[in-house]
């Protein structure tokens, strides 16, 4: 099991102009997964905002979302975003995620960057489906 480095922390958070903008800044065309359809406000409202620290310093920031079905519990990362050289976040929020949602069957963490898919396949995730997006109605 993945360990958390001693000096990261996480823990929930209220918004903060620092968060919104880290993780406005991961929806680009090319890491957006709604095709702009779903805004970070929208994210907001759907989960829990969460922030990795290192010391006293945020250096991350993550909503999650936890859903309940008839045969367990999936607890969703919906988005997430930082910088801190020299840490790995995307095996830093796996980490706190493990341990954060232990009582979880699944972890799910939606992308669509190539890069992160296979960093999340040497982590143990698998594919669990497709999603076959086209635009019926043009607004503007």
């Amino acid at each position: 099991m993945e360990s958390l480095k001693k000096s990261l922390t996480v823990q929930p958070v209220d918004w903060s102009p620092a968060a919104l903008m880290a993780l406005e800044a991961c929806r680009s065309p090319k890491a957006d997964a709604s095709d702009g359809l779903v805004s970070i406000l929208e994210i907001c409202n759907a989960g829990q905002l969460y922030a990795l620290h290192d010391g006293n310093r945020p250096i991350a920031w993550y909503v999650v979302q936890l859903e309940e079905h008839d045969h367990g519990t999936e607890a969703t990362v919906l988005a997430a975003a930082g910088r801190a050289p020299g840490i790995d976040l995307t095996r830093a929020i796996y980490a706190a995620g493990l341990h954060q949602f232990a009582a979880c069957d699944y972890l799910k963490i939606v992308t669509r960057r190539q890069a992160m898919v296979r960093k999340l396949a040497q982590l143990g995730f698998g594919l669990s489906g497709f999603v076959m997006r086209k635009r019926i109605k043009w607004n503007g």
